[in-house]
């Protein structure tokens, strides 16, 4: 009797297992809270990459780290402060203001300096984004292009930044 009842519990128990949805909720999901994480834009205009994909770009030997949202958080809130103090240089005229924190797309890439925890940020104006389709996954590197591509590095346990670079003109 009891083989049984043994009988009609697997199959019931096996069918509520088949039931129970194995895709992740989608992205867009409000109930799935967007975090950056490698390849994933942060806010449409940001994106963390991995040192795997910027690796080709910096010396050879530099160790990578992947920032946490609350780093990224933490560099965007100064990013808007030293914004309002760095005016963006041989800006046209006629050609409005440029604001480093709301007019550039940004890449984010974690490295180690002297053992200290630093984000490269690798930015480029958002009105060039079809010039480089593939940004979010590949560095973006140019070496001319003057006031349209800038970068920095930020300290995550200062939360110093040091000089806004941009590009010259070739």
């Amino acid at each position: 009797m009891q083989n049984r009842k043994l009988y009609y519990i697997v199959p019931v128990a096996l069918l509520c297992v088949a039931m129970i949805p194995t895709q992740a909720p989608a992205q867009n999901s409000p109930s799935v809270p967007k975090k950056p994480s490698a390849g994933n834009t942060t806010n449409g205009l940001t994106v963390i990459l991995v040192g795997a994909q910027a690796a080709g770009h910096f010396a050879k030997g530099t160790q990578f780290w992947t920032p946490t949202a609350n780093d990224i958080a933490q560099l965007e809130t100064g990013l808007q402060a030293i914004a309002k103090k760095t005016p963006v240089p041989n800006v046209r005229p006629g050609q409005p203001a440029q604001n480093i924190a709301t007019t550039y797309h940004r890449q984010y890439i974690g490295i180690l300096q002297g053992g200290k925890k630093k984000i490269y940020v690798n930015a480029f104006r958002a009105s060039k984004e079809a010039e480089f389709p593939h940004w979010r996954e590949k560095f973006v590197m140019v070496f001319d292009g003057g006031s349209g591509f800038y970068h920095t590095i930020y300290d995550v346990e200062s939360h110093h930044f040091e000089a806004v670079r941009f590009n010259g003109y070739g």
